[in-house]
């Protein structure tokens, strides 16, 4: 044992004088560091003693220094000893599964902690472990230092002045990483490297928004870390809205959208995606009217979230349309970066801008990482044409149909705006009606009443000068004419938006259906009875003059004289066809009676045999009958009376007057006629029957000749009535 001290104490001291005479002699001591990526590896500390340190019993030297290393060596650690060329080399191995285990290591074989320093970042983007120490390779041998210093009872200065560190190298996953200090450092830092951000936003014919964001990454971080980057941007987005992940150009990329969104519902859907409240959407102002609808937005983007590790700098790219039609003013900004901006203009510049209009491009630091953006979205709708109608009735009397047709359909909400400004305008002098035809909105305004009435009712609602000028002369109704003096002017200024004139069609009609003669004044595009406009320094104007031709009413009167002709005759028909039915019922009225009196005179008469001179005083009565009925008219019913046999008196004739005034007004019977026929009179049965055949026929002659002259008499009355 005294022999090992002996040998060690001369060791030591050989070391010591080799130190201060500059001679070789000194304790190396390096480390190498060899890790994977979760910090599992080990550390080999060595120590090289040269052998020109010892005499010639430097064996039996090294042979103590091995047994006090074996039995004062930590349990961390596992040693080897190696004999090269010229020296002896001490390896000393610690093995570690990570980090944190390493440090627990090296804390038991220092004896104590703080040496040691790790640091975690574990953010949504990155995942860093950071790893310091401010020990030397030679300071993991404080415990051979130590037990040598103990052993030989020297000081531990002295024996700390034998070692020398040469080298501290660290290899992670193979490659050599740089040390900026001796003391050994890691950072094994993965993030997500965000390569650009675009905003792409349509602005839709309601007035909403629709966007889509795009952010391009590369990730640079674990399966884990992905995934729960997947989830954390899943898990972000406000309803309603979509999201995709894929892969192009060795990136991935990320695009969210929402459609059809307020401000408001824009300005949370941006403020999610960027995972930032400083996103924002404002209205500055908004005009709405009667032909213009237009709004200026300025919205802020704040990228701040996505300067991540070692980033630099962002492109971003803002893309905005509309459906009618949109611009981009331009964005606040100070003199700092106005700077910046110049001094990438250039690179921007070379760089292919990915829209073609309403977009710009921006490269984003991370001083600058905000931006303002201001952009106007006109979307404004205009008259295109205007359809005017003007009826002209009878006593000043006056019909108006205005119809402005609009060069798009505006929204709902837009043409109820539009139907109370106009209703507000018009002042209750006139009605506004709304009207979508063949894909075309209109504007329906009519007025009604005396030609001062819409001539005011026309200045209210368009706020114009407009007159109207109306004559009217009744030449006598004698000439059945009424001609018309007619003639306004028009002024449509406000119409003239942006510097554009609508088409203006101009009709005139007469409510009963005169014909129009026209002024042949007027030219342009206005359609005025097939004339145009003519336009002055006061605006768009129309002036038409009308004359209506003279209408007779001749043509009435002979349409009313003809119906109450057809009438007269109508109604003569009806009374002629009554009064024949009428006489025909009294004909055979007449005819009934006649038999019932022969029949009532047959069976009167008494059958007997009637003599020649029965028969001649028969014959000459008859005789003084005829001409008692052509001497004297006036005793025709006497001598009717005398002259007829005698028969039992018959049932009275409901027209017994008439009968007799006929009788009164006959001349002459033709009674001989039938008496010359019977010659002789002999007492048989022809006798008998030959008179009452005789009877027979002069009762027929004489009904006939009665029913002959009643017919006539009624036929005279009528012709008086």
């Amino acid at each position: 044992m005294k022999t090992q001290a002996k040998w060690l104490l001369l060791l030591l001291i050989s070391v010591m004088v080799m130190l201060m005479t500059g001679c070789g002699g000194e304790v190396r001591t390096s480390s190498e560091t060899e890790v994977d990526a979760n910090w599992a590896g080990t550390r080999i500390v060595t120590a090289r003693f040269s052998r020109s340190t010892f005499n010639r019993e430097a064996d039996t030297t090294i042979r103590s220094l091995d047994k006090l290393i074996q039995k004062e060596c930590p349990s961390q650690l596992e040693w080897e000893r190696v004999l090269k060329s010229g020296y002896y080399e001490y390896s000393f191995q610690l093995s570690f599964t990570s980090m944190e285990d390493y440090k627990q290591k090296v804390d038991a074989i220092l004896g104590e902690t703080g040496h040691v320093i790790i640091e975690t970042v574990d953010t949504l983007y990155e995942e860093e472990t950071i790893l310091k120490e401010d020990i030397e390779p030679s300071d993991l041998l404080n415990w051979l230092k130590e037990a040598i210093a103990k052993e030989e009872n020297e000081a531990l200065a002295n024996v700390e002045r034998l070692f020398r560190d040469y080298s501290n190298e660290l290899i992670c996953n193979g490659e050599k990483i740089k040390l900026e200090e001796d003391y050994l450092s890691y950072s094994n830092n993965r993030h997500v490297e965000f390569k650009g951000i675009d905003f792409v936003t349509d602005i839709t014919e309601d007035n909403l928004f629709n966007r889509t964001i795009e952010i391009r990454m590369l990730l640079n971080i674990s399966e884990e870390k992905q995934a729960q980057i997947r989830e954390e941007f899943a898990k972000r987005l406000p309803a309603g809205a979509t999201s995709t992940w894929g892969e192009k150009d060795n990136q991935t990329f990320y695009q969210a959208a929402m459609q059809n969104m307020t401000p408001e519902q824009l300005t949370k859907f941006t403020n999610a995606v960027m995972d930032s409240q400083a996103n924002g959407m404002n209205i500055i102002s908004a005009s709405t009217g009667l032909f213009q609808f237009r709004q200026e937005f300025e919205e802020s983007i704040d990228l701040s979230s996505y300067f991540v590790g070692n980033t630099d700098e962002l492109p971003f790219v803002y893309y905005a349309k509309g459906s009618e039609g949109i611009s981009l003013l331009s964005f606040e900004e100070t003199d700092e970066q106005e700077q910046q901006d110049q001094s990438h203009s250039q690179k921007t510049s070379e760089t292919e801008f990915p829209y073609a209009e309403n977009g710009y491009q921006v490269l984003l630091d991370g001083d600058v990482d905000e931006e303002v953006i201001s952009f106007l979205f006109d979307n404004s709708y205009e008259v295109s044409s205007i359809d005017v109608n003007t009826d002209v009735g009878w006593n000043d009397k006056f019909e108006r149909t205005i119809v402005l047709n609009y060069d798009r359909i505006p929204l709902q909400k837009e043409q109820e705006t539009i139907k109370k400004i106009m209703e507000d305008e018009a002042q209750g002098l006139s009605t506004i009606a709304l009207q979508t035809q063949d894909n075309v909105f209109g504007i329906v305004v009519k007025q009604s009443g005396t030609a001062d009435e819409i001539t005011t009712a026309f200045q209210t609602i368009f706020n114009s000068d407009s007159y109207i000028s109306y004559e009217q002369d009744y030449t006598g109704m004698l000439k059945f004419a009424m001609p018309y003096q007619f003639a306004e002017k028009l002024y449509f200024d406000q119409f003239l938006v942006n510097g554009e004139m609508p088409q203006i069609v101009y009709h005139t009609n007469f409510l009963n259906g005169e014909q129009v003669q026209e002024d042949n004044t007027l030219s342009g595009r206005i359609t005025a009875n097939g004339k145009g406009y003519e336009e002055n320094s006061q605006g768009l104007s129309v002036e038409v003059a009308v004359v209506a031709t003279q209408q007779s009413y001749l043509p009435i009167f002979l349409i009313v004289l003809a119906i109450l002709l057809i009438g007269t005759v109508l109604l003569l028909i009806i009374r002629w066809i009554r009064n024949r039915m009428k006489k025909k019922k009294e004909t055979a009225s007449n005819v009934e009676e006649h038999k019932a009196n022969e029949l009532s005179l047959e069976e009167s008469q008494t059958i007997q045999e009637p003599t020649e001179q029965t028969i001649q005083e028969k014959s000459n009565s008859e005789n003084e009958m005829a001409e008692t009925i052509m001497d004297s008219p006036g005793k025709k019913e006497a001598d009717w009376d005398a002259w007829k046999p005698p028969v039992k008196e018959l049932p009275t004739v409901a027209e017994a007057n008439e009968i007799a005034s006929v009788r009164g007004e006959k001349k002459r019977v033709d009674i001989p006629s039938i008496r010359d026929e019977k010659k002789t009179v002999v007492q048989d049965s022809k006798a008998l029957e030959a008179e009452a055949q005789w009877k027979e026929e002069l009762e027929k002659a004489l009904a006939q000749e009665v029913n002959k002259t009643i017919d006539e008499r009624k036929e005279e009355n009528n012709s008086n009535e």
